[in-house]
């Protein structure tokens, strides 16, 4: 390994580090309770070592989403990976939301902060291009599924709704649901049981309501997303 190539691999395991330590400072602490300074400490590294990988603590959070964004990403292509009917594969999309805000409960609250136009505009160009890139990457298998429904003819769309549509509908439902049920855990657990129950329903109901079939009441949904979760579990233990 030449010495360009070995002074890359550093500046990259920087990185690395710096962000995970910003992860667990986030998760600790919230928002408001980080800070640069507070980052470097927790690495040890000068602040301006720090600055050097991010301009701001903005930039660093919206790259640390980045990167969740990309594992989440690599989730849902396991989950709705496999030779099951494009409906029953699609379980896999709230299977593997549901482990990934499980296993970074950190995720929804700063990604609800970093749709703020004040926190989402301090990012490096760099950084928020890797975001929206990473998050295409997650919308990419929903997208394919429901043109394989099309194509098997398990869905029959209306001329106004394109594949990608009806596929960036079903995401921005599921995820835009976790973030409105997830913070009702610390306030009452069968409020929020309440929610993400409701979240279920509707899914299907808005599977049902499009003709996707097997309809919902043709199959078992349940059994087909704790499936899922299963696959998910058994590739963690791997």
């Amino acid at each position: 390994m030449g010495t360009r190539e070995r002074q890359a691999r550093m500046v990259a395991e920087r990185r690395e580090l710096i962000l995970d330590a910003a992860r667990d400072l986030f998760a600790a602490e919230g928002y408001l309770g980080v800070t640069m300074d507070r980052v470097a400490a927790a690495i040890e590294y000068a602040k301006g070592t720090v600055y050097l990988q991010f301009g701001s603590k903005e930039d660093m959070l919206l790259a640390l989403l980045a990167r969740t964004r990309s594992d989440l990403a690599a989730r849902l292509a396991l989950a709705t990976g496999g030779e099951e009917r494009p409906r029953e594969r699609l379980y896999g999309l709230p299977a593997a939301l549901d482990e990934h805000v499980e296993t970074a409960p950190w995720y929804l609250p700063l990604s609800a902060l970093a749709a703020e136009p004040s926190i989402e505009t301090k990012g490096a160009d760099a950084t928020r291009q890797d975001l929206r890139a990473a998050t295409f990457r997650c919308l990419r298998p929903v997208h394919d599924l429901v043109k394989r429904a099309v194509a098997a003819g398990d869905l029959a769309l209306p001329a106004w709704c394109r594949p990608e549509s009806l596929g960036f509908a079903l995401w921005s439902f599921l995820h835009g649901g976790l973030m409105l049920g997830r913070p009702l855990i610390r306030d009452a657990e069968g409020l929020a049981s309440l929610a993400l129950n409701t979240r279920g329903h509707l899914f299907l109901a808005l599977l049902d309501g499009h003709g996707w079939i097997p309809l919902s009441h043709d199959h078992q949904p349940l059994q087909a997303y704790l499936a899922r979760r299963q696959l998910l579990a058994e590739a963690s233990r791997a």
